[in-house]
């Protein structure tokens, strides 16, 4: 009996001394139930709750890290969105090379150069663009965020981020040969050179064989000052996308201000307000685009009541269309 409270004692210590090496692993997730109401009106539809308002979404984290023998770190995340019945994933893998920086392969997951940045005016919740069919964030991100290789370090004051992706931005378990001939390079410098105040510009290439590239930039400004923030945002893309028709301008530009105010630690209210100039080619006439925001939200410990009421006018640049968007959430973290 000895003897074998003796292994068992030493099976144990040899087990936790392994897991200690092997890093940490964690879990996390949240899970919300919305409520989303948008009326259409003009050029493409018009009416009011097309399909069923109730929503429900579910995301899961595993995340990882660790430490090498050269004092290199790695580390891993996953996520598994579960998103009305069907399933998202997203995840990166990352090697910490201390004051080299750090490489990932970044697959899905955003956050990548330009991505990373097309949207840093302050909010009390979603993004303005979130439920309308406005697309100011996909000015600066042409190239979507799949499958890049990205590479980020701080030196001095400055922020860098940068991106590349060789084909086509779906996800893969395994790389595929074949898919579309493109080259995407994509990054962004950011800068808090004083207190409160953060800076940075981005830019993206989409380099097709045979095509026309597709170029989106983006540049904010942001300004916290006691319980109140306020930004700038200037989003520029100067052709189309692959998926672009004939109705679709070839090169847009957009602005958008926002100011948010946390009345406590757990309430805030944000306002954003943007347009879109769309430049038309050929027959296709020049359109501009306004949108709005409201956002509010409650916070109370892991659980989050937000909602947001945003319109816009000549929706995604298609003239006499236009939105109406409200959405109520109740958020549950673990």
């Amino acid at each position: 009996m000895n003897i074998k409270k003796i292994g068992l004692t030493a099976l144990a210590g040899s087990l936790a001394m392994f897991a200690a090496n092997a890093g940490e692993l964690t879990v996390t997730g949240n899970s919300s139930a919305s409520f989303v109401t948008k009326s259409h009106d003009g050029a493409n539809q018009t009416g009011t709750n097309i399909g069923n308002p109730m929503g429900m979404d579910t995301r899961i984290t595993f995340s990882g890290s660790g430490e090498l023998d050269n004092g290199f770190t790695t580390s891993v995340y996953v996520t598994d969105e579960i998103n009305g019945g069907t399933g998202m994933y997203s995840g990166e893998v990352a090697l910490g090379m201390g004051d080299l920086g750090t490489i990932s392969l970044n697959q899905g997951g955003g956050n990548v150069g330009a991505d990373g940045i097309d949207d840093e005016t302050p909010r009390a919740y979603e993004e303005a663009d979130d439920k309308i069919s406005t697309n100011f964030r996909g000015l600066a991100n042409p190239q979507g965020a799949g499958n890049m290789i990205k590479y980020t370090n701080t030196l001095g004051m400055v922020n860098l981020n940068l991106g590349f992706r060789t084909g086509g931005g779906s996800n893969n378990g395994v790389g595929v040969t074949g898919g579309n001939s493109e080259n995407v390079y994509t990054g962004a410098l950011t800068s808090s050179p004083i207190d409160g105040l953060t800076v940075g510009a981005g830019y993206s290439n989409v380099d097709k064989d045979g095509a026309k590239d597709d170029e989106g930039y983006a540049g904010f400004v942001k300004y916290a000052f006691g319980s109140v923030t306020v930004g700038a945002q200037r989003n520029v893309t100067t052709s189309a996308s692959s998926t672009a028709s004939a109705t679709v301008p070839s090169a847009a530009e957009g602005n958008q201000v926002s100011i948010a105010f946390n009345v406590n630690e757990n309430l805030a209210i944000s306002y954003s307000d943007g347009s879109i100039d769309h430049f038309g080619t050929g027959a296709t006439a020049d359109v501009e685009e306004d949108f709005s925001a409201l956002n509010i939200s409650y916070t109370m410990g892991g659980m989050t009541i937000a909602a947001q009421m945003a319109e816009a006018d000549n929706a995604d640049g298609t003239a006499n269309a236009d939105e109406e968007a409200t959405e109520i959430v109740l958020s549950l973290a673990f």
